[in-house]
C-alpha cells in the first residue's frame, strides 16, 4: 500500500510530487502523455525523488453537477484516451444514490440527486508509468493524498480558494463556475499538501491557471517569486536507463544541491527585500558553476534513438514552479540495481469497510461506496 503524504523529508532531499487531482486535464493518451514523460525525466534529474500519486482519479463536471472520485488502479489500467473522452464529454452524466437493505447489494429504489450536461471528463492515472520504468530505478516512490486533511492545512485550503473564487480574472478564464470551483479546489488541495512535506508540485496547465491568475488578483494575492535561466540537455526524449546513468553522475548530483542552495540562500537574503534580484545575485556566483559542470551531458547519444543527436540542450523558461522549500542534492546508490517500487495493486483484503450506500452514475458505472485503501479519499460531489 503506497504511503500517505505528507511525509517526512529528510532535510537533504529535493522532492518533487505529481499529484492527480492537479494533472487530470493532460493525463491523456497520445501527445499529452508523452510531454508528461517528458517533464519526469527532467524532474529525475532536477530532483532526488519523485512521489507519484497512485490509484484513477475520475472527475465529471458540468453547468449544473460535479462529481469526483479517487480509486486504486487495478491490473491492465491504461491512460484515458482522446476518443473515450471526446465521448464522455458528449453526454450527460448524473448522480443517483438509493438505501441499501442488504450491506452491499444494490439498492432496490434509486433517486436522483444531480444531472448535468458534461463540459470535463477525466480519468487519470500515472500507474502505467510503472511499467515503464528501469531496473534499479530508487528514485521514484507512490504514494496517495490522505483522506482528510488536518485542521490547520484545512484552513490553508478554504482561504486559498475563498479567495480564488473572488479572482475575476480566473472567472474569465475559466467561465463555468462548477467546473471553475472543481479546478480551485483539487489545485489548492494538491498545493497545500505538497507545501506542508516541504515539497515541490507540478501541474498541468489547466489547473495552474488557478496560479498564473492570482498575479492578476490585486485585492487578495500579494505574490513573489523569482526564475532563473538554465542550459540543461535536453534528456526528454531519451530512454529511462539513459536518465539512471545521468543520476549516477557526480555533476548532476552537484547540480541538484546547487540547486537548493541558490534556493535557500535566496529565501535568506530576500526576507526583507527584493527575492528575484537576490535569486539572480546567487545565480551568477553558483549556478553557472554549476551548470558548465553537466554540459557534456548534453553530447551523450541515445543507441536506439537517432533524433536526440541534434538535441543536445534546450534553455528552460525558469525553475520557480519546480522548485521546493528544502532542498540538497544526493549520489544515486553504487552499491547495486534496488527493483523500483512499482504501484500498488488493489487488494480486495483491504476493501473491508462499506457504508452501506449505493451510488450509480449513468455513464453504465454502477458501484457500492466502500473504503478501498484505510486512508484513501472517498466520493465528493458538488
Amino acid at each position: 500500500m503506497p504511503a500517505a503524504y505528507p511525509l517526512s523529508v529528510p532535510g537533504d532531499e529535493s522532492v518533487l510530487v505529481v499529484p492527480l487531482r492537479s494533472n487530470a486535464h493532460t493525463l491523456l493518451a497520445g501527445a499529452p502523455v508523452a510531454a508528461m514523460r517528458r517533464r519526469l525525466k527532467f524532474a529525475s534529474l532536477f530532483f532526488d525523488k519523485l512521489y507519484l500519486e497512485a490509484g484513477v482519479f475520475r472527475m465529471d463536471a458540468g453547468p449544473t453537477g460535479y462529481f469526483d472520485t479517487l480509486e486504486p488502479a487495478r491490473d491492465g489500467t491504461r491512460w484515458q484516451t482522446a476518443a473515450q473522452r471526446s465521448a464522455a464529454q458528449a453526454s450527460s452524466f448524473g448522480l443517483a444514490m438509493g438505501r441499501e437493505i442488504v450491506p452491499g447489494t444494490p439498492a432496490p429504489t434509486m433517486h436522483t440527486v444531480m444531472a448535468s450536461e458534461t463540459s470535463r471528463s477525466w480519468v487519470a492515472t500515472l500507474d502505467p508509468f510503472g511499467d515503464e520504468l528501469p531496473a534499479g530505478c530508487d528514485w521514484v516512490e507512490w504514494v496517495r493524498s490522505p483522506r482528510q486533511l488536518s485542521s490547520e492545512l484545512d484552513r490553508i485550503v478554504r482561504d486559498w480558494t475563498w479567495a480564488d473564487e473572488h479572482n475575476a480574472a480566473l472567472e474569465r478564464a475559466i467561465s463555468e463556475r462548477l467546473l471553475r470551483g472543481a479546478v480551485i479546489k483539487n489545485t489548492n488541495h494538491d498545493l497545500v499538501i505538497a507545501a506542508a512535506s516541504h515539497v515541490a508540485a507540478t501541474v498541468d496547465t489547466f489547473h495552474a491557471e488557478v496560479a498564473a491568475q492570482r498575479f492578476n488578483d490585486d485585492e487578495s494575492w500579494r505574490l513573489r517569486g523569482y526564475a532563473v535561466p538554465i542550459i540543461f540537455p535536453n534528456v526528454g526524449y531519451l530512454p529511462w536507463e539513459a536518465i539512471a546513468d545521468f543520476r549516477r553522475d557526480r555533476g548532476m548530483a552537484r547540480f541538484r544541491e546547487v540547486l537548493r542552495e541558490v534556493e535557500q540562500q535566496a529565501t535568506a537574503e530576500a526576507a526583507d527585500g527584493d527575492i528575484e534580484a537576490a535569486a539572480n545575485r546567487i545565480y551568477r556566483r553558483r549556478l553557472v558553476e554549476a551548470s558548465e559542470a553537466i554540459d557534456t551531458l548534453g553530447t551523450h547519444q541515445s543507441q536506439d534513438a537517432d533524433r536526440v543527436r541534434h538535441r543536445r540542450c534546450r534553455r528552460l523558461p525558469g525553475l520557480g514552479h519546480h522548485w521546493s522549500a528544502r532542498h540538497r542534492g544526493r549520489r544515486s546508490d553504487r552499491r547495486g540495481p534496488r527493483h523500483c517500487p512499482r504501484r500498488p495493486r488493489h487488494d480486495p483484503a483491504t476493501s473491508s469497510k462499506r457504508l452501506g450506500l449505493t451510488i450509480q452514475l449513468d455513464r453504465q458505472i454502477s458501484m457500492t461506496c466502500v473504503d478501498p485503501w484505510p486512508h484513501a479519499d472517498g466520493h465528493s460531489a458538488m
